[in-house]
């Protein structure tokens, strides 16, 4: 199904910066701004309309069609009045400032702002009036510009400040301006790491997104890790109930899956905690994180007590990397109970003594065999998340020939060029979409969230607030 992103293109016009000199003229401007502001309205309804019409699952190609049809005539009628404002600006205005903001995704757009020769505004005034939402910090050296329009700031980049074309090398407030003067605020990165794990989301999300989150299919690390990334986890909420309606429940691993789609379904609770029982290879955890996840009735305190008992046992570090980092997501929570902070810096210190120079980790060989591989990765990461560490922190970080790594640029490493991860890198299997590309993504995204507050994350909780 086709899917269209219409970009809109907006023009504002600060007015009474100055004496009018020609009120014929300032009626006209001032009509012709309304209409320039109405037709923006009409154009982003006709956005906003045609997205639900393809979330609609029996949407025809000739309703999209005529859809994205009333949005090009929208688009032209909107080109033309915007020509015809800028020249009756030129014609009541000394000067004509035009301001681009340009998000992390590379979209641009543009306001125009009218000032004449007399007035007493600085840039950073002219701006203000432009973008009253404008966010800002007050510093020593003058405003800090954290969100402009579209365009927010994340941990790891900033708006750089442009004056055509060049980078401004003064802040807002002191840079001056000419008549026809073109000033860009745009999202740049400063931090590698960030932007990396960033590119690797979207490269993702782009690509990969509809093969996990469909109507016949669900994946529920996807679905986790698609909330604020990818236009699938909207468009699968009318159909995710009647897919978990569909599912056959009958192990804990189903439960768990369906509480992870469903949230707040008592009855999804219930029937886990009617087979709710401990054992190996993450039944315990997977288990406790189902009836951790969300409110519900059921009193599943037995079964609490029995999981930190068998983890107790079977300690995180003896279970390895995978069912090991699984089980710290679940310990999480229960940190303040006897003996489990100590189960859970067993394992972070095993992790931090046998990283290697590659900034990856080795399973042990349980009698399979070992390996440096994706999957794994992905789990201690999102054990290190959930207890608030930083997987990217001194601790985990290796440096060979000058050259520094973690274990998230080590994950992203088996990224492959159409988003899905490999399992293990140099095999002759290019790729492995089944496991290891929903665990990395689902631990990328979670690493993101933490990075933007550097508080512990938790994808299989719901009592915490989305980031």
């Amino acid at each position: 199904m086709k899917k269209l992103f219409s970009i809109v293109l907006m023009l504002t016009f600060v007015l009474g910066l100055a004496g009018c000199t020609n009120e014929d003229l300032a009626a006209q401007l001032t009509e012709k701004e309304a209409q320039v502001t109405e037709l923006e309205t009409q154009l982003q309804n006709k956005t906003d309309e045609l997205l639900n019409v393809e979330a609609e699952l029996n949407v025809t190609e000739n309703e999209l069609t005529i859809a994205e049809n009333d949005i090009t005539v929208l688009e032209a009628q909107l080109q033309q009045l915007q020509e015809e404002l800028e020249a009756l600006q030129e014609l009541y205005y000394d000067n004509i400032i035009t301001f681009v903001v340009t998000d992390v995704f590379g979209v641009s757009r543009i306001k125009t702002a009218g000032i004449d020769e007399e007035s007493e505004y600085d840039l950073f005034d002219l701006l203000f009036a432009t973008y009253p939402t404008m966010g800002y910090l007050s510093t020593d050296y003058g405003p800090f510009i954290k969100h402009l329009d579209h365009a927010n700031t994340l941990n790891g980049n900033y708006l750089a400040f442009y004056k055509n074309n060049e980078m401004s090398m003064v802040g807002v407030k002191d840079q001056t301006f000419d008549d026809g003067d073109v000033f860009e605020f745009k999202v740049e990165w400063y931090d590698m790491t960030e932007k990396a794990v960033f590119d690797a989301i979207i490269l993702f999300a782009e690509n990969q997104a509809g093969n996990y989150i469909n109507e016949t299919f669900i994946d529920y690390n996807v679905l986790l890790g698609c909330h604020g990334f990818c236009q699938e986890y909207t468009e699968a909420q009318p159909y995710v109930n009647d897919y978990v309606a569909a599912m056959t429940l009958t192990t804990y691993a189903d439960y768990f899956k369906a509480t992870m789609l469903v949230k707040g379904n008592d009855t999804l609770y219930m029937g886990l905690n009617d087979i709710a029982e401990t054992g190996d290879y993450g039944q315990t955890a997977y288990t406790l994180l189902g009836l951790d996840s969300n409110n519900h009735d059921q009193d599943y305190s037995v079964f609490v007590t029995a999981a930190l008992e068998y983890f107790r046992n079977n300690t995180p570090y003896d279970a390895g990397l995978d069912t090991g980092g699984i089980s710290l997501v679940a310990l999480a929570k229960y940190k303040d109970e006897t003996g489990i902070q100590t189960l859970i810096d067993d394992y972070v210190n095993w992790i931090k003594q046998d990283q290697l120079p590659s900034g990856g980790i080795m399973t042990r060989d349980m009698g399979w065999g070992s390996s440096e591989n994706a999957s794994s990765i992905s789990m201690v990461i999102l054990g290190l998340l959930a207890n608030g560490i930083n997987p990217t922190g001194n601790d985990f970080t290796v440096t060979t020939d000058g050259i520094s790594k973690n274990l998230i640029v080590r994950l992203i490493e088996f990224q492959t060029e159409t988003g899905t991860f490999d399992w293990i890198l140099n095999d002759d299997i290019p790729e492995d979409a089944m496991f290891s590309t929903p665990q990395a993504f689902l631990a990328l995204t979670t690493y993101f969230k933490y990075s933007q507050t550097f508080e512990a994350q938790n994808p299989y909780d719901f009592h915490q607030p989305v980031n």
